[in-house]
């Protein structure tokens, strides 16, 4: 690729470099491999063979990586002579050298190849780099050695001969002082790659130990699962799970907690959360939390509960953080404790939790363990419907209907929103507002369609409040209109957000 001075006085010629985008690929495919396929091999050899595995690899791939960004010199030109360090373990004296020759050689399959070959003054014994050279020629005298010009030379062999013959009068002409300099820095550089190399040999145990890597690529039984088939699939994840396939006990897990495929068993469904949450499963400490919490499978403790809480929350569990929260906050099984509750919920919301941006929106609103702010209230409150959240926008829309009527027209936006998607507060307070014509026309119609729909998933010890409700606006209405509603009703789906 280019020829360089390291000294001046030396003359160096580097073999053709891939282009760094090739090269950078070339090593980042297969360690990409590596890191997508640790946890299979893990489960496939074992953690002692993975690390060893991926310890001579990631070393092996450093090396590559000097020998692609780095490559070693072809031809070495300095004053004591030619090294050539994939040939010759020592260089060739100026002295020995009698002629140097470019000529070309016919292959075996008739191609035609760049040589260069240095003819000796007088036969004498080569220091042969390779052992395969020195079992072939041993101390046998030599006239010459040839050194074939092949594509990864940057120079066809006249031009190398015209570089030596340039260098050759340069030394005559003004001779140099020999330095240490050239030794200091490849002291340096061996440094350097040892330290990289060992750097890339603690990189498997690290990525191991800090969990790092994509979920299982190849595992029989989860594709079953996530295809359907849960009878093939349960044989299949317990031999995984055995194994240490933390995902496969997290799915056990969940199937025997609801009851999907298998006999409902809660006992079952803690041991397998365990096993997962122990191997480092987010998820499955939470749900671990709650059987802790509930007493489901396991006796209820509630210091187990906050302990694997605050675990999965650390593993990245939004719920985790929410339900400290809410704990803290309602003073479930501990001593309220607002202070905590709020950095907790402040945690999640920090995740774009939105239950716990409605919540913060909450205190805000109420004043509660925080100055009472509106506008505050009003922005988590924003954040939290932004995201789906019913409950927020149902809460949303009550302070801005207050407001002004361009505020008043937003509230109703977001009031229809959460009705729609099956909250039933929203739906009570969209049938009152149509019934008493608060800023829309008055529709009985459609006032007993969301009054009934409001009925249905409403708390029973509350509900007849609705049914009177109800009944007020049911005697207002003819038989044609009622029926419209009923119609309104059976078609009515509730809305998912994307």
């Amino acid at each position: 690729m280019r020829h360089d001075r390291d000294p001046p006085t030396v003359t160096i010629i580097r073999p053709r470099k891939l282009p760094a985008i090739a090269a950078a690929a070339l090593l980042a495919l297969p360690l990409g491999g590596l890191l997508a396929l640790r946890r299979d091999t893990v489960i496939w050899m074992g953690e002692p063979t993975w690390i060893v595995l991926g310890t001579l690899i990631a070393i092996a791939f450093c090396l590559l990586a000097f020998r692609l960004f780095s490559p070693e010199p072809l031809m070495r030109i300095g004053p004591e002579g030619i090294a050539i360090p994939k040939l010759l373990a020592t260089p060739l004296r100026w002295a020995d050298i009698g002629k140097i020759q470019a000529t070309t050689r016919r292959g075996t399959t008739g191609d035609v190849h760049d040589r260069i070959v240095f003819h000796f003054k007088h036969p004498q014994s080569v220091d042969w780099q390779s052992a395969k050279l020195r079992r072939l020629f041993g101390d046998t005298p030599q006239a010459a050695v040839a050194v074939d010009i092949g594509m990864t030379w940057p120079l066809r062999a006249d031009d190398v001969r015209k570089v030596i013959r340039d260098a050759a009068r340069t030394f005559a002409a003004a001779p140099v002082l020999h330095s240490d300099a050239r030794g200091i820095r490849r002291r340096r550089w061996r440094s350097v790659r040892l330290a990289s190399c060992a750097v890339a040999a603690m990189l498997p145990a690290v990525l191991h130990f800090a969990d790092i890597g994509l979920p299982r690529q190849f595992s029989e039984g989860l594709a079953l699962y996530r295809g359907g088939d849960v009878g093939a699939a349960l044989p299949l994840l317990q031999t995984d799970a055995r194994a240490g396939d933390r995902e496969a006990a997290y799915i056990l897990g969940t199937l025997y907690l609801n009851g999907d495929g298998v006999e409902r068993n809660t006992a079952m469904a803690a041991g397998w959360f365990r096993r997962a949450a122990d191997a480092g499963h987010g998820d499955a400490a939470y749900n671990l939390a709650n059987a802790y919490r509930l007493g489901l499978g396991t006796p209820q403790d509630i210091d187990a509960a906050l302990e694997w809480y605050t675990t999965a929350a650390k593993r990245g569990s939004s719920a985790a953080a929410y339900t400290m929260g809410t704990i803290y906050r309602l003073g479930d099984g501990v001593r309220r404790d607002y202070a905590k509750a709020i950095e907790w919920l402040r945690d999640a919301a920090a995740r774009d939790f939105a239950p716990a941006e409605h919540d913060l929106g909450q205190l805000y609103r109420e004043g509660i363990a925080v100055p009472r702010d509106l506008v505050t209230a009003r922005d988590w409150f924003s954040k939290a419907a932004a995201r789906g959240h019913a409950p927020a926008r149902y809460d949303l829309a009550r302070l801005m209907l207050d407001g002004t009527t361009q505020q008043r027209g937003i509230g109703l936006t977001y009031l229809i929103q959460a009705a729609e998607s099956g909250y039933a507060p929203a739906q009570r307070r969209l049938a009152a507002i149509h019934f008493n014509a608060q800023g829309v026309t008055r529709d009985t119609v459609t006032a007993f369609k969301w009054i009934s729909l409001a009925e249905r998933s409403w708390p029973a010890a509350t509900r007849a409040d609705l049914v009177r409700e109800k009944a007020r606006i049911k005697a207002t209405m003819n038989a044609d209109e009622l029926e419209r509603a009923k119609t309104q009703i059976r078609a009515w789906r509730p809305t998912k957000d994307e």
